[in-house]
């Protein structure tokens, strides 16, 4: 189990909604789980179900699109953190391929592109 207490904004992070009260998240949570690779969602469902407040996180805007639609309840009652953010191994931009075989979405152009997809490109700062 992972627990987070507090972010300072001065390591750089973003957490992406200026709509979420961050000090209520935190004081309103038994436990705090981090779903990395948030994809659609069923993982975070789960911990949710099981009473955990999640940070789910994606790189992939199409399921924090998805997510924001089917968690809105969540939340608007500070369960639910979503962070539309990747990770690697470096500092900088970044390019994300969102490939049409949802799952395949990569910062990875092989991977993104395998079995034919074409993708939709982002660059991430």
């Amino acid at each position: 189990m992972i627990h987070i207490f507090a972010v300072e904004a001065s390591n750089g992070i973003d957490f992406g909604s200026e709509n979420t009260n961050y000090d209520v998240f935190v004081d309103n949570s038994k436990s705090i789980v981090v779903d990395v690779g948030l994809n659609n969602g069923l993982d975070t469902k789960h911990f949710l179900r099981d009473g955990h407040s999640v940070i789910s996180v994606d790189a992939n805007p199409l399921w924090i699109r998805k997510a924001r639609k089917h968690f809105s309840r969540e939340l608007a009652d500070n369960k639910l953190i979503l962070l539309n953010r990747g990770l690697a191994n470096s500092s900088g931009s970044l390019t994300f391929h969102e490939s049409t075989s949802s799952t395949r979405s990569s910062f990875d152009h092989r991977k993104a592109t395998k079995y034919g997809t074409i993708p939709v490109v982002y660059t991430l700062l």
